[in-house]
């Protein structure tokens, strides 16, 4: 019997233990919320212990498996939120000095080492530990992948390239495969050789002839890579792989013709679209499209004759098509053939009578051609066939007082007002039509109805009350904002708009008391408070004022809205001479609560304003002893450096604020960029540029921000690598096209510049890039 019982508190123990077991290998290979966000920082006990637990298992699962992301970004995260990075690099250390042949230890350590900036140090711990010391056949790629991370960060790509391609020999799986090999690809584009670049994919899509997905994504990724050629061979054999495919050999075309765009092959890529739309039913979503790609490429070699003859074409085979008409009335147009493209929009609107499209573009052209009657003739036609649709009188009556037609407009515009309308919104906006024609009864009317329709909100008592205060009529304004008031008196915001209309009629302490009112029924509405502090100050009780403003601080939600509002108070004590009161009351305040971040930013803003930089150094020290993860106060500090000309230290505080909010890293690394400028540096603001670029190597926004700065330093040749990237990361952001363009023309480079303008006059969906790009080639 005890022989049983003990076999089976054995038994359950196993069990346990496995429970256990399977617990840490599913939180090792998951990526869970509690891994991907960092622990919250709180100053309680309970929660700083919490903290330390979550990050003891990042810890323990890197042991594991030393290149898990998510726990790798908490671990750092944890550490740099508490100002003990350096601590954390320290610990590697010493249990690489403890455990020298401990590879995941080695790995965790030069992945911190990267991550703060010493990638010598990183090369240097990598250099020894070879791949067949991974744990895993996983970590043995991840291993190679991150040498050749590493390598490329110092610039050795001949490295870079040999790890990769081990790590492409030994890669398992489908996936991993065409990853690395667009790695590597980028990698030769990154030392200028896109044959090579080519080559890598191109052998890639001969492993997987049989597939057509992954022969497209390879193909795809050569386009995204600007291998148009190469791009083109691989889009031509799907064209015949996919032959007994309708959908897939349309994408393939779609895909195919925009390469051939690229060449400048021009007519090649207008016939890849017509098979492309060959193959699609009538009313597919993607049949527009096409047609304005052959639209476009046709305008951009000025063969207008042509597009006329196509866009006949496409009606006859389609006459339901009307927007092939319109397009057929617009190249006339533009071609000065006025008759025929009034003639096409009329032969349009006579089979398509309801069509409201089409009699839109109709008016359009007709005023245009300056032909009045034309378009009152059309407007009339149109309501005719939509009586009900108020939109066309409201229209036709805008056209007519735009011509001083003002009874007919009048006439327009009420007949909408006397229709059994229920849209206050609609009203007021016939009212806003009435006002500059000084119409105001008529105005005041429809602002009447507004509030008949929806009395219990404020724009429409707003309207009113404004519309008697143009009028000189300040009692009637005034009545009508109470009016405001009296018809929701439970809610805020129409409180706090009928303050600010009482406000601009002159009715300021009526204005006081409704934002107080709304300040009472929503408290932490941060806005509210400001406001009535604004008025205070308005009504000449400063005091209050402050007061008013000082508690609002502690509402604000975020410290950078915090920090404006510390530089709007100190600068109103500053002006009424009351900046020594300010400073003695925030000292008492925190002599009793030792802890509040928000006097100790004021105490340090207040000592900046009196230029005693010692001690807002010491405030903000003070502060960020308390909270290392503060970021305005680290930002504040990091400037006051600057203003002492300690550019090393500030170097070091922009550097932590990149660290740990790598999402406003752009900002803090244009901060030392323009500090070291200010010293003359020109060397090492080329560098900071550059580790901007490597902090997000994917970013469009920033790579055209560094290429332009670059530019300016008279780094062109550099400038034009990165405005390059990013036309190939974002094709269609025709602003980079229009600024590499501008580059290449300083550059000396007047052939390619001239080929990227017209890359970016032609297209149409940034008109005001398009008129600029006209501009410069002509």
């Amino acid at each position: 019997m005890r022989y049983d019982r003990i076999l089976f508190i054995v038994s359950i123990g196993f069990l346990c233990l496995s429970s256990v077991r399977a617990q840490v290998e599913e939180e090792g290979d998951s990526d869970v919320a509690a891994v991907t966000s960092a622990p919250a920082e709180s100053s309680s006990p309970g929660s700083e212990l919490a903290a330390e637990e979550e990050a003891a298992r990042f810890d323990r699962i890197l042991q594991r498996r030393p290149f898990h992301k998510s726990a790798f970004t908490g671990l750092v995260r944890h550490y740099l939120n508490q100002g003990r990075l350096d601590e954390l690099v320290s610990r590697y250390e010493a249990r690489m000095a403890a455990l020298p042949d401990d590879v995941p230890t080695q790995v965790v350590a030069a992945r911190l080492f990267l991550r703060t900036g010493r990638t010598d140090r990183a090369l240097e711990l990598l250099g020894p530990i070879a791949a067949s010391g991974a744990r895993s056949e996983r970590d043995e790629s991840q291993l190679l992948v991150f040498k050749s991370e590493v390598f490329q960060k110092v610039n050795r790509l001949e490295e870079a390239e040999e790890q990769l391609q081990l790590a492409l020999e030994r890669a398992r799986s489908v996936s991993e495969r065409m990853t690395l090999s667009e790695s590597l690809a980028d990698l030769h584009l990154r030392a200028g050789d896109k044959e090579k670049a080519a080559a890598v994919l191109s052998g890639l899509a001969e492993l997987y002839a049989d597939s057509y997905l992954h022969r497209k994504r390879i193909a795809d990724a050569l386009a995204q890579r600007d291998l148009h050629e190469a791009a083109v061979s691989q889009y031509e054999a799907l064209v015949e792989a996919t032959a007994a495919d309708a959908d897939r050999k349309c994408e393939v075309l779609r895909q195919l013709g925009r390469s051939l765009e690229k060449l400048e092959r021009t007519q090649d890529a207008i016939h890849a679209y017509s098979d492309a739309i060959a193959l699609l039913t009538g009313d597919h979503w993607l049949q527009e499209e096409l047609h304005q790609r052959i639209v476009t490429l046709y305008r951009q070699s000025g063969r207008l004759d042509d597009l006329v003859a196509y866009c006949r074409e496409r009606i006859e085979k389609s006459p339901e098509q009307s927007q092939m008409r319109m397009l057929l009335a617009d190249v006339q147009a533009a071609m000065d053939d006025k008759e025929g493209a009034k003639k096409t929009l009329e032969e349009a609107t006579t089979l398509f009578p309801k069509d409201i499209t089409l009699s839109e573009r109709r008016i359009s052209m007709l005023e245009r051609f300056d032909e009045k009657e034309g378009v009152v003739a059309e407007y009339e036609r149109i309501i005719s066939q939509h009586p009900d649709d108020v939109e066309l009188y409201v229209a036709y009556g805008q056209f007519l007082a735009a011509h001083r037609d003002l009874d007919a407009a009048r006439g327009q515009w009420k007949r909408v007002l006397k229709s059994g309308m229920t849209d206050a919104t609609l009203a007021r906006r016939l009212g806003s039509y009435f006002e500059p024609y000084e119409m105001f009864d008529d105005a005041a009317e429809c602002y009447e109805r507004a509030i008949e329709l929806a009395p219990k909100t404020a724009e429409g008592y707003e309207a009113l009350s404004r519309l008697y205060r143009l009028q000189g009529e300040v009692e009637k304004s005034v009545a009508a904002a109470k009016r405001m008031g009296d018809a929701a008196p439970e809610d805020p915001y129409v409180q706090a708009v009928m303050s600010r209309t009482l406000a601009s009629a002159g009715a300021m302490d009526a204005s006081l008391a409704a934002m107080e009112k709304a300040c009472e029924l929503k408290p932490q509405e941060v806005r509210y408070q400001l406001e009535r502090a604004d008025l205070l100050v308005r009504l000449g009780r400063v005091e209050d004022a402050l007061k008013a403003r000082r508690n609002a601080l502690s509402l604000m939600p975020s410290d950078r809205q915090r920090a404006v509002g510390i530089d709007i108070l100190v600068s109103m004590h500053a002006t009424a001479n009351k900046i020594d009161a300010l400073i003695e009351d925030e000292t008492a305040r925190l002599k009793d609560s030792p802890d509040d971040e928000t006097s100790l930013l004021i105490l340090a803003r207040a000592a900046d304003y009196r230029r005693d930089f010692r001690s807002a150094r010491q405030w903000l020290e003070q502060l960020l002893a308390l909270n290392p993860a503060h970021e305005e106060a680290r930002r504040q500090l990091a400037r006051l450096f600057e203003a002492i000309g300690d550019v090393d230290a500030a170097v070091a505080q922009y550097t932590r604020l990149i660290e740990g909010h790598p999402e406003r890293g752009r900002d803090y690394y244009q901060s030392i960029a323009d500090l070291r400028l200010r010293y003359d540096d020109k060397g090492g603001a080329v560098r900071t540029f550059e580790a901007m670029v490597e902090a997000s190597p994917n970013n469009a926004t920033v790579l055209k921000s560094v290429a332009e700065q670059m530019a300016r330093l008279g780094e062109i040749e550099r400038a034009l690598n990165y405005f390059e990237t990013a036309t190939r990361l974002q094709p269609d952001r025709y602003e980079l096209h229009l600024a590499y363009a501008d580059a290449l023309a300083e550059a000396g480079r007047l052939e390619d510049a001239m080929k990227t303008y017209r890359v970016a006059s032609i297209q149409r969906s940034d008109r005001d890039t398009a008129v600029a790009a006209i501009g410069k080639l002509h």
